[in-house]
């Protein structure tokens, strides 16, 4: 009988080792283990605050909108978020702080915050753009520049 095509792939799999086969074996899967967390740790890291950013500035559209509807109809910043009906405390625990005069928003969730600052563009629009303030870096920061 012909050997199976996929005894190959098993055998590129495991590493031969001569007659100390199965401690050299052993001693190279670990090497590839270490490896492998030693450069897969860091960028799970960064994966994971970049998604709770996303979800920071997601969390945040609700104020964006109001604020941004708000200038327009009066053409100055609103005095404040809880005249606009926009909670300063989210429902999963964040807190949005916000500055009137420059209408900045500020959320902050467990140790990380991002400051979100809107940009007039032709009259028309207001594009809000990312910047990290505490716990996060801007590599991590989602790419908030579209209009609102």
């Amino acid at each position: 009988p012909a050997r199976s095509k996929f005894s190959y792939l098993l055998a590129l799999c495991v590493p031969y080792a001569g007659r100390s086969g199965g401690l050299f074996a052993l001693i190279i899967y670990i090497y590839i283990l270490l490896f492998a967390f030693a450069f897969g740790l860091p960028f799970l890291k960064d994966v994971t605050a970049r998604f709770e950013a996303i979800k920071m500035v997601n969390e945040t559209a609700g104020a964006r909108n109001a604020l941004t509807n708000a200038y327009f109809n009066n053409r100055q910043p609103p005095a404040s978020l809880a005249s606009l009906g926009v909670p300063t405390g989210l429902p999963n625990g964040d807190r949005l702080l916000y500055n009137q005069q420059n209408m900045t928003l500020v959320i902050n969730s467990g140790g990380k915050s991002i400051r979100l600052i809107p940009s007039l563009l032709d009259q028309s629009k207001i594009i809000w753009r990312c910047v990290a303030v505490e716990g996060l870096t801007t590599k991590q920061l989602p790419a908030c520049k579209g209009p609102r």
